[in-house]
């Protein structure tokens, strides 16, 4: 089933994405029986958070949850064990410009398999540059567990965002 509009408005994160608002707001239009619930796993504001952390760090969570933070691991593995849940990833800068990729299923496996994310199909603005990571085991620079140094390649691609960008996860 793909997005829907009612009333006019996108009813879902999903159609948001797809169809946006005609007044260019991003609001949603909800029949009182279908909520959307968001959980905001990762915040990033302004740079003054560090995200280049070890294993533990990105396994137990840092960070302010008011401010910047990376809500951890082992939460998203237990948040999305046992129900299903889609994820939306929405980049913003400082004028309002927003980009937003949404995918249809999103866990994070156990840490036995070192959190492997399972992500399903891709909507949105922003390109699909998860579609690589699809399957893959979390690395850190103190425990890389793929065969890409994808670590090493993140944390220079974040370096060169411009420190204007917000950037939220939600699922």
């Amino acid at each position: 089933m793909g997005p829907a509009v009612w009333n006019g408005l996108p009813r879902d994160s999903l159609a948001l994405v797809t169809y946006g608002t005609p007044d260019g707001n991003r609001k949603l239009q909800m029949k009182r029986y279908n909520e959307i619930c968001q959980i905001v796993m990762q915040r990033r504001m302004n740079g003054r958070e560090n995200f280049y952390r070890n294993w533990t760090e990105y396994q137990r969570g840092f960070g302010d949850p008011k401010k910047e933070f990376w809500i951890g691991n082992e939460n998203i593995y237990r948040l999305t064990a046992k129900k299903k849940f889609k994820v939306l990833f929405v980049s913003e800068d400082f004028e309002d410009n927003v980009a937003c990729a949404a995918y249809d299923s999103f866990s994070v496996g156990s840490p036995d398999t070192y959190y492997v994310l399972n992500i399903g199909n891709y909507h949105g603005t922003a390109g699909d540059s998860m579609i690589n990571s699809n399957g893959m085991a979390f690395s850190t620079h103190d425990k890389d567990n793929d065969v890409r140094d994808f670590v090493t390649e993140f944390e220079v691609s974040i370096s060169k965002m411009p420190d204007n960008t917000d950037q939220a996860l939600y699922i």
